[in-house]
């Protein structure tokens, strides 16, 4: 972890990753806990001292968190992910006080791999535009075949619109209501089936923190799922293997240590 020294130089995070109190193994298992099962920081903090013995508060461990989350958003954001030329995306909601906040997904239906994720207070044409640029940007050429697939929301007929006045264009395939009523809707429901799966099982996490009090920690802890997701997490569809599966790790590897992996190469991102 020599490499986040430097990084901790640049980015400014509730704690300095390179000095903390305990072991860095620690580090990763704390996020193991906390992000790959979804426990809230005060179920983490109870198992590492009922199981580990590790005296750690469950302030501690949203620190950890958010430092890590800082640090390792350059990864999720730059990495060049291998992916299609069809995306589906989706909202869901999640309350943050009370009030309707709203995830913009996006994911390749055939790798799995997360596109785009932020989390925002409203629900309009903007935000549809600002998801699908998040996209745009995975991509190192556009594809000319560009698919894009949604429900009925019509943000994204207009979003679509937005993009074709600034020269580029896509297909978009809008799946309507619950039922299969025309053809296009029966051709692309699977595709829009997939997003929702991805919905509920960030919910299942979401759920397990308790909620966040700020929009700005939603979408912290969001960043620290995408990268679970795409780099950790096993998808059976994938012959129980990660979206991104370029051999970033040894076999061998614990999933704690997988964490500090990910951590590591996230700092080359800001050294460089």
């Amino acid at each position: 972890m020599e490499t986040l020294r430097k990084v901790d130089e640049v980015i400014s995070g509730p704690v300095n990753l390179s000095r903390i109190h305990f072991d860095q193994r620690v580090l990763g298992l704390a996020l193991t806990y906390y992000v790959n099962y979804g426990l809230s920081s005060r179920k983490t903090a109870l198992i590492l001292k009922q199981v580990h013995g590790l005296n750690i508060s469950h302030q501690t461990i949203i620190n950890y968190a958010s430092s890590v989350s800082a640090v390792i958003k350059s990864l999720v954001d730059k990495y060049p992910y291998k992916i299609g030329s069809t995306l589906s995306g989706d909202e869901t909601y999640i309350k943050i006080r009370g009030k309707n906040h709203y995830v913009f997904f996006w994911s390749d239906p055939v790798s799995k791999i997360i596109t785009s994720y932020t989390i925002y207070s409203i629900r309009d044409t903007e935000c549809a535009c600002k998801s699908i640029c998040d996209c745009l940007n995975k991509y190192n050429e556009i594809p000319d075949d560009l698919t894009l697939i949604t429900d009925g929301n019509p943000i994204y007929n207009a979003a679509q619109v937005f993009f074709e006045l600034n020269d580029i264009k896509f297909d978009l395939h809008q799946v309507i209501g619950v039922k299969n009523k025309d053809e296009e809707s029966k051709k692309y429901r699977p595709f829009k089936q997939i997003e929702e799966r991805l919905n509920r099982t960030y919910k299942q996490n979401y759920y397990g923190t308790n909620g966040y009090d700020k929009l700005e920690c939603a979408n912290s802890y969001m960043v620290l799922f995408v990268c679970f997701f795409n780099f950790l997490r096993q998808h059976s569809s994938l012959d129980f293997k990660a979206p991104v599966d370029d051999d970033l790790f040894d076999n061998s590897m614990l999933m704690p240590d997988r964490w500090l992996k990910l951590i590591e190469l996230s700092s080359q991102y800001h050294i460089n």
